[in-house]
Protein backbone atom coordinates (compact mmCIF):
# COMPACT_ATOMS: atom_id res chain seq x y z
CA UNK A 1 0.00 0.00 0.00
CA UNK A 2 1.97 3.34 -1.06
CA UNK A 3 0.54 6.31 1.11
CA UNK A 4 0.76 9.70 -0.06
CA UNK A 5 1.68 12.16 2.64
CA UNK A 6 1.29 15.78 1.76
CA UNK A 7 3.70 18.65 3.28
CA UNK A 8 1.95 19.90 6.10
CA UNK A 9 2.45 23.47 8.26
CA UNK A 10 2.05 23.42 11.50
CA UNK A 11 2.03 27.10 13.33
CA UNK A 12 1.93 27.56 16.94
CA UNK A 13 1.63 31.02 18.69
CA UNK A 14 2.77 31.52 21.80
CA UNK A 15 1.07 33.89 23.50
CA UNK A 16 2.59 35.71 26.48
CA UNK A 17 1.41 38.20 28.91
CA UNK A 18 4.39 40.03 30.06
CA UNK A 19 4.62 41.67 33.30
CA UNK A 20 5.72 45.30 33.25
CA UNK A 21 9.19 45.82 34.50
CA UNK A 22 12.01 48.28 34.26
CA UNK A 23 14.93 47.04 32.74
CA UNK A 24 18.18 46.24 34.30
CA UNK A 25 21.72 46.01 33.17
CA UNK A 26 22.23 42.60 32.08
CA UNK A 27 17.90 41.99 31.63
CA UNK A 28 16.73 40.39 28.61
CA UNK A 29 13.09 41.08 27.35
CA UNK A 30 10.66 43.27 26.69
CA UNK A 31 10.37 46.44 29.00
CA UNK A 32 7.52 49.04 29.42
CA UNK A 33 7.32 51.78 31.82
CA UNK A 34 5.13 52.97 33.57
CA UNK A 35 2.55 50.15 34.62
CA UNK A 36 0.30 52.36 35.63
CA UNK A 37 -0.82 56.16 34.00
CA UNK A 38 -2.83 57.99 36.80
CA UNK A 39 -4.79 61.32 35.25
CA UNK A 40 -7.16 63.48 37.59
CA UNK A 41 -8.77 65.59 34.62
CA UNK A 42 -11.51 67.99 34.86
CA UNK A 43 -14.16 68.18 31.68
CA UNK A 44 -12.52 69.53 28.54
CA UNK A 45 -9.33 69.25 29.49
CA UNK A 46 -6.36 67.17 28.18
CA UNK A 47 -3.33 65.19 30.20
CA UNK A 48 -0.62 63.59 28.76
CA UNK A 49 1.84 60.97 29.73
CA UNK A 50 4.72 58.70 28.31
CA UNK A 51 5.37 55.30 28.13
CA UNK A 52 8.64 53.95 27.07
CA UNK A 53 9.88 50.71 25.49
CA UNK A 54 12.63 49.22 26.00
CA UNK A 55 13.88 46.10 24.06
CA UNK A 56 16.20 44.08 25.54
CA UNK A 57 16.06 41.33 23.18
CA UNK A 58 18.97 39.99 20.73
CA UNK A 59 16.90 40.29 17.60
CA UNK A 60 15.09 43.24 16.11
CA UNK A 61 11.28 43.76 17.44
CA UNK A 62 7.90 45.46 16.29
CA UNK A 63 5.20 47.05 17.71
CA UNK A 64 1.78 47.77 17.43
CA UNK A 65 0.15 49.67 20.08
CA UNK A 66 -3.64 50.01 20.50
CA UNK A 67 -6.47 50.63 23.45
CA UNK A 68 -8.92 48.17 24.98
CA UNK A 69 -11.43 48.15 27.80
CA UNK A 70 -11.01 45.47 30.72
CA UNK A 71 -12.67 45.12 33.97
CA UNK A 72 -11.75 42.67 37.16
CA UNK A 73 -13.82 39.57 37.88
CA UNK A 74 -14.98 38.92 41.14
CA UNK A 75 -12.09 36.66 41.60
CA UNK A 76 -9.23 39.61 40.20
CA UNK A 77 -9.01 38.08 36.78
CA UNK A 78 -8.87 40.74 34.08
CA UNK A 79 -11.46 40.42 30.98
CA UNK A 80 -10.75 42.27 27.77
CA UNK A 81 -12.96 43.68 25.92
CA UNK A 82 -13.32 46.06 22.58
CA UNK A 83 -12.52 49.82 23.31
CA UNK A 84 -15.54 51.87 24.44
CA UNK A 85 -17.69 48.92 25.26
CA UNK A 86 -18.28 49.48 28.71
CA UNK A 87 -19.94 52.17 30.84
CA UNK A 88 -16.43 53.44 32.67
CA UNK A 89 -14.56 53.14 29.65
CA UNK A 90 -11.95 56.06 28.52
CA UNK A 91 -10.68 54.16 25.50
CA UNK A 92 -12.05 56.47 23.06
CA UNK A 93 -10.94 59.49 25.00
CA UNK A 94 -7.19 57.84 24.47
CA UNK A 95 -4.53 59.24 21.47
CA UNK A 96 -1.23 57.64 20.96
CA UNK A 97 1.42 59.14 19.61
CA UNK A 98 2.43 56.29 17.50
CA UNK A 99 0.31 52.68 16.95
CA UNK A 100 3.76 50.96 15.31
CA UNK A 101 7.16 51.32 16.63
CA UNK A 102 10.16 49.13 15.29
CA UNK A 103 13.27 48.90 17.94
CA UNK A 104 16.47 47.32 17.45
CA UNK A 105 18.68 45.51 19.98
CA UNK A 106 18.77 47.29 23.67
CA UNK A 107 17.06 50.57 21.64
CA UNK A 108 14.42 52.37 23.46
CA UNK A 109 11.41 54.53 22.30
CA UNK A 110 8.87 57.25 23.85
CA UNK A 111 5.28 57.42 22.92
CA UNK A 112 2.82 59.89 24.18
CA UNK A 113 -0.35 59.32 25.78
CA UNK A 114 -3.27 61.73 25.49
CA UNK A 115 -6.18 61.77 27.62
CA UNK A 116 -8.77 63.71 25.85
CA UNK A 117 -11.67 64.72 27.97
CA UNK A 118 -15.14 66.42 26.66
CA UNK A 119 -16.49 68.96 27.75
CA UNK A 120 -19.41 67.75 29.41
CA UNK A 121 -20.55 67.07 32.78
CA UNK A 122 -21.30 63.45 32.21
CA UNK A 123 -17.87 62.86 31.40
CA UNK A 124 -16.64 63.44 34.70
CA UNK A 125 -19.68 62.23 36.75
CA UNK A 126 -17.46 58.63 37.93
CA UNK A 127 -13.83 57.04 38.13
CA UNK A 128 -13.24 55.87 34.32
CA UNK A 129 -10.35 53.50 32.95
CA UNK A 130 -8.70 52.14 29.72
CA UNK A 131 -5.93 50.08 29.18
CA UNK A 132 -3.06 50.18 26.01
CA UNK A 133 -1.44 47.15 24.72
CA UNK A 134 2.20 47.05 23.56
CA UNK A 135 2.28 43.83 21.60
CA UNK A 136 4.82 42.42 19.38
CA UNK A 137 4.55 41.57 15.29
CA UNK A 138 6.57 39.03 14.33
CA UNK A 139 7.53 38.85 10.26
CA UNK A 140 6.11 36.05 8.30
CA UNK A 141 8.70 33.41 7.80
CA UNK A 142 8.62 31.30 4.64
CA UNK A 143 8.41 27.70 5.35
CA UNK A 144 10.57 24.92 4.56
CA UNK A 145 9.65 23.04 1.34
CA UNK A 146 12.31 20.74 1.94
CA UNK A 147 10.66 19.16 5.36
CA UNK A 148 7.40 17.05 4.72
CA UNK A 149 6.27 18.86 8.25
CA UNK A 150 7.78 22.02 9.22
CA UNK A 151 6.73 23.54 12.57
CA UNK A 152 7.52 27.18 13.50
CA UNK A 153 6.64 28.11 16.78
CA UNK A 154 6.41 32.09 17.21
CA UNK A 155 6.33 33.47 20.90
CA UNK A 156 4.56 37.02 21.06
CA UNK A 157 4.79 39.38 23.99
CA UNK A 158 1.97 41.68 24.91
CA UNK A 159 2.13 44.32 28.29
CA UNK A 160 -0.55 46.10 29.58
CA UNK A 161 -0.40 49.58 30.47
CA UNK A 162 -2.87 50.75 32.54
CA UNK A 163 -4.98 54.31 32.74
CA UNK A 164 -7.28 55.71 35.30
CA UNK A 165 -9.01 58.41 35.42
CA UNK A 166 -10.44 59.94 38.23
CA UNK A 167 -11.85 63.41 38.00
CA UNK A 168 -11.18 65.69 40.82
CA UNK A 169 -14.68 65.77 42.04
CA UNK A 170 -15.38 62.26 42.46
CA UNK A 171 -13.83 61.47 46.00
CA UNK A 172 -16.32 59.17 47.59
CA UNK A 173 -14.62 55.79 49.00
CA UNK A 174 -16.73 53.15 50.64
CA UNK A 175 -16.65 49.15 50.89
CA UNK A 176 -19.29 46.78 52.40
CA UNK A 177 -18.39 43.20 53.70
CA UNK A 178 -21.82 41.31 52.32
CA UNK A 179 -20.94 38.03 53.93
CA UNK A 180 -18.26 35.67 55.41
CA UNK A 181 -19.74 32.17 54.46
CA UNK A 182 -18.41 28.22 53.90
CA UNK A 183 -18.06 27.03 50.80
CA UNK A 184 -20.62 24.28 50.08
CA UNK A 185 -19.92 20.93 48.66
CA UNK A 186 -15.94 21.76 48.77
CA UNK A 187 -13.44 19.02 50.26
CA UNK A 188 -11.22 21.56 51.69
CA UNK A 189 -12.94 23.81 54.99
CA UNK A 190 -12.80 27.31 52.93
CA UNK A 191 -14.41 30.27 54.08
CA UNK A 192 -15.04 33.16 51.58
CA UNK A 193 -15.98 36.70 52.18
CA UNK A 194 -17.80 38.75 50.15
CA UNK A 195 -17.57 42.43 49.41
CA UNK A 196 -17.93 45.20 47.07
CA UNK A 197 -16.96 48.24 46.53
CA UNK A 198 -19.48 50.98 47.23
CA UNK A 199 -17.74 54.27 46.85
CA UNK A 200 -16.68 56.14 43.48
CA UNK A 201 -12.90 55.51 43.20
CA UNK A 202 -10.64 52.18 42.98
CA UNK A 203 -9.65 51.34 46.07
CA UNK A 204 -6.95 48.69 47.75
CA UNK A 205 -7.87 46.24 49.78
CA UNK A 206 -6.35 43.79 52.20
CA UNK A 207 -7.81 40.71 53.97
CA UNK A 208 -7.58 38.59 56.96
CA UNK A 209 -9.17 36.47 59.61
CA UNK A 210 -8.21 35.47 62.73
CA UNK A 211 -8.98 32.36 63.98
CA UNK A 212 -8.98 32.21 67.84
CA UNK A 213 -9.25 28.72 69.82
CA UNK A 214 -11.80 28.56 72.25
CA UNK A 215 -9.90 26.24 74.66
CA UNK A 216 -6.23 27.82 74.91
CA UNK A 217 -7.16 31.43 73.47
CA UNK A 218 -4.06 30.63 70.87
CA UNK A 219 -4.38 32.58 67.66
CA UNK A 220 -3.87 31.88 64.22
CA UNK A 221 -4.28 34.80 61.46
CA UNK A 222 -4.33 33.83 57.79
CA UNK A 223 -3.86 36.85 55.34
CA UNK A 224 -4.76 37.23 51.87
CA UNK A 225 -2.83 39.36 49.17
CA UNK A 226 -3.74 42.85 48.66
CA UNK A 227 -6.12 43.46 46.04
CA UNK A 228 -7.66 46.42 44.20
CA UNK A 229 -11.16 47.10 43.69
CA UNK A 230 -12.62 49.05 40.85
CA UNK A 231 -16.13 51.40 41.80
CA UNK A 232 -18.92 48.74 41.68
CA UNK A 233 -16.86 45.80 41.73
CA UNK A 234 -18.11 42.46 43.78
CA UNK A 235 -14.87 40.70 45.15
CA UNK A 236 -14.72 36.72 46.39
CA UNK A 237 -11.95 36.36 49.02
CA UNK A 238 -11.15 32.90 49.98
CA UNK A 239 -9.22 31.19 52.73
CA UNK A 240 -8.58 27.66 53.50
CA UNK A 241 -8.67 26.70 56.93
CA UNK A 242 -5.40 24.77 57.66
CA UNK A 243 -5.72 20.77 58.37
CA UNK A 244 -2.80 21.34 60.71
CA UNK A 245 -4.98 23.40 63.26
CA UNK A 246 -6.01 21.15 66.84
CA UNK A 247 -9.56 19.96 66.35
CA UNK A 248 -12.26 22.17 68.73
CA UNK A 249 -14.13 25.70 68.31
CA UNK A 250 -12.71 28.91 67.30
CA UNK A 251 -14.18 32.06 67.33
CA UNK A 252 -13.23 33.54 64.38
CA UNK A 253 -13.12 37.23 62.58
CA UNK A 254 -12.84 38.09 59.19
CA UNK A 255 -11.87 41.52 58.08
CA UNK A 256 -11.15 43.71 54.87
CA UNK A 257 -8.99 47.05 55.01
CA UNK A 258 -9.55 49.57 52.70
CA UNK A 259 -6.75 52.06 54.40
CA UNK A 260 -6.98 53.86 57.71
CA UNK A 261 -9.42 56.08 56.12
CA UNK A 262 -12.64 53.88 55.78
CA UNK A 263 -13.91 51.71 58.86
CA UNK A 264 -12.68 48.16 59.20
CA UNK A 265 -15.42 46.02 57.67
CA UNK A 266 -15.80 42.51 59.65
CA UNK A 267 -17.61 39.52 60.38
CA UNK A 268 -17.79 37.33 63.51
CA UNK A 269 -18.42 33.52 63.90
CA UNK A 270 -17.82 30.29 65.77
CA UNK A 271 -16.67 27.05 63.79
CA UNK A 272 -15.73 23.81 64.78
CA UNK A 273 -13.17 22.28 63.32
CA UNK A 274 -13.81 18.25 63.70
Amino acid sequence: MIIAMKKCLLLFVVFSMCQTASAQKGDTGIFINPATIDFSLNQGQTGAQRITIINKMPVKKQFKLYVSDWVRDTIGEHEYKPAGSIKQSCARWVVLEKDFVELLPNQYITVNVRLQIPDSADAVKMMRWAMVFVETIEEAKAPDVTKKITTIVTTLYRVGVHIYQTPPSVLTRELVMESFEPLKNNRDSIYRITCQNTGQVQLRCKSYIELTNLTDGKKTVINAEEFPMFPEQKRYVDFVIPSSLPKGKYNVIAAVDAGYDLPLEAAQKVIEIK
